[in-house]
């Protein structure tokens, strides 16, 4: 329990994002993550494999970009550092353990920063203002973003790894707590976020990278049961595709295993 507590006091996180318990969220996943170090290990080698393989694409070495980093366990961090002259991990939280290794690295920044832009209206909500319009919200203001992070057009390369399909949990649940929101307007917040981050990525004029559960499937005596947390979007079909044994029995339940189906999808420059 004290080494929970030092793990998150020392994690760099923006103050609204400790509020709403990502630094929480990602001290459960690397919890997990230890619990299940080998069943994890072959996604996580897939991950960078594939980022690896993608760097190829690029054109130029000044400056990639890494959105939502979290504990870069699926980012081939010293790679990107070697290649690149700059790398930039943009995420609302940095544990200690990338701070440090970002220090020792020399050229890789971190930055604090929201790419959902949602949660300072999240937050409002849950002190009793406003009732959000949520088939609006989610969506990525790409003006907003190249403001904050004017840096970002000039990238040469982008990835967002194993993130896509977390980004509306945290604000949704928020949000259904209040009482104040019906499923099918938080679906609608959900699929704004979602569809957003993909045409942010989409948007660059570098190759971009998109790892992400496209199903959650939790079996139990042969049988299955699917679903999917990207609310219909339209990726096409990922370059590559496996398995993530995330939660085998009993992390998450007794008697149930639960896996992710991973796509890896590059997307190509778009023109100026």
């Amino acid at each position: 329990m004290i080494q929970e507590w030092l793990w998150a006091r020392s994690a760099k996180a923006a103050p609204l994002a400790r509020r709403l318990g990502y630094v929480r969220e990602q001290l459960r996943q690397k919890a997990c993550w230890l619990r299940n170090v080998q069943t994890w290990l072959p996604h996580l080698e897939k991950s960078r494999t594939f980022i690896r393989n993608t760097i190829q694409q690029c054109h130029g070495n000044d400056l990639a970009v890494v959105a939502g980093s979290g504990a870069c366990l699926d980012i081939p961090l010293e790679e990107l550092s070697a290649t690149f002259k700059r790398v930039l991990l943009v995420d609302l939280v940095h544990p200690r353990e990338v701070v440090l290794l970002a220090e020792k690295l020399g050229n890789v920044r971190l930055c604090l920063n929201d790419l959902t832009g949602t949660l300072p209206a999240v937050a409002g909500a849950l002190n009793g203002g406003d009732r959000l319009s949520l088939e609006s919200m989610g969506r990525v203001d790409l003006e907003a973003l190249s403001k904050e992070l004017p840096e970002l057009k000039h990238a040469d390369f982008v990835i967002s790894a194993n993130t896509l399909a977390q980004l509306p949990l945290i604000p949704m649940e928020h949000l259904w707590t209040t009482g104040l929101y019906t499923d099918c307007e938080l679906e609608a917040f959900a699929s704004n976020m979602i569809d957003g981050h993909i045409a942010w990525l989409r948007s660059f004029t570098c190759p971009s990278v998109l790892i992400t559960d496209l199903f959650w499937i939790s079996l139990s005596q042969g049988i299955a049961q699917t679903s999917s947390p990207l609310y219909a979007a339209n990726l096409g079909i990922p370059q590559e595709r496996w398995e993530w044994h995330i939660a085998p029995k009993p992390e998450a339940h007794p008697d149930r295993d639960i896996l992710h189906i991973v796509g890896a999808f590059c997307f190509p420059p778009q023109a100026r």
